[in-house]
């Protein structure tokens, strides 16, 4: 906890990247250490007489965080039109070059992390993800939130005693903070000013955070530990902060989710990669 109070502010760096179409999403496993290394096949989905979705399948090969392999998939499914529009920031953590660029892939707000993706490029919930020592691997970003914002992320961590917080406000003033029995929201302070009973594990879950106004729902997994009443947050400036882990597909929505959205962003434990997936 110590370490987290004392960890170091985030510096952000935005630079532009051209809106790309959202992919379909895929399936990853890999026991290999070997970085992108990787051959795909594909193939199409049969159609039903009121929707039609095309999915596609892909093998790559990533380093693996913790000492087990990880595989996932997942498939389209029905996303209310205003996870489209209000979609702020999406990172995909798909990121694996000699760059330290994590891509936004909406455009506006990449972020930095402190040393080369492809050094930190591991196998994730959804394709690739980026893995963090729990001291100075951090990802600096700048995304601005509301009073009615939500970030969602998939997080798998390797050591969940360490209290390790899935994103902070600027300077670490405010953060979520993942322990072993609950979630924790810090106020630059030792002591948590909210917490959530939950028991940690080394899977990959779903973390939802809802801010409606004064009052913090959070979510693992689409499913509510219940809404608390704290001042309201303008910023997520880090990603990672003291995690020992991974993260990947990470979120930012200018709207409050409904819990039928948080489900089909959840996806049956597959998660999606795609910004706006078919209707």
């Amino acid at each position: 906890l110590s370490s987290i109070s004392s960890s170091t502010s985030s510096s952000t760096s935005s630079s532009s990247s051209s809106t790309s179409s959202s992919t379909s999403s895929s399936t990853s496993s890999s026991s290999s250490t070997e970085i992108r290394s990787s051959s795909s096949s594909s193939s199409s989905s049969t159609s039903s007489s009121t929707s039609s979705s095309t999915s596609s399948s892909s093998s790559s090969s990533h380093p693996v965080v913790g000492s087990e392999s990880s595989s996932s998939s997942s498939s389209s499914s029905y996303v209310p039109p205003d996870l489209c529009t209000d979609l702020v920031a999406h990172y995909k953590m798909n990121d694996n070059a000699a760059s330290v660029v994590v891509t936004d892939n909406i455009g506006a707000y990449n972020g930095t992390a402190q040393q080369d993706t492809e050094d930190i490029d591991v196998v994730g919930k959804i394709n690739g993800a980026l893995s963090f020592n729990g001291s100075t691997d951090i990802i600096a970003v700048n995304v601005p939130l509301n009073s009615q914002s939500s970030i969602s992320a998939w997080a798998k961590l390797t050591n969940p005693n360490a209290y390790p917080a899935l994103f902070s406000t600027a300077n670490a003033s405010n953060y979520l903070a993942i322990g072993p029995t609950k979630l924790y929201f810090y106020n630059g302070v030792i002591t948590p000013q909210l917490s959530w009973d939950y028991a940690v594990d080394t899977d990959w879950h779903y973390y939802t955070f809802i801010q409606n106004g004064s009052s913090i729902t959070l979510y693992v997994d689409g499913n509510s530990l219940g809404t608390r009443t704290y001042g309201g947050l303008s910023s997520m400036a880090t990603l990672g902060l003291s995690i020992n882990g991974a993260i990947d597909d990470v979120r930012v929505y200018d709207c409050i989710l409904d819990i039928s959205q948080i489900t089909a962003l959840y996806n049956s434990n597959n998660g999606t990669e795609d910004d706006c997936p078919p209707l």
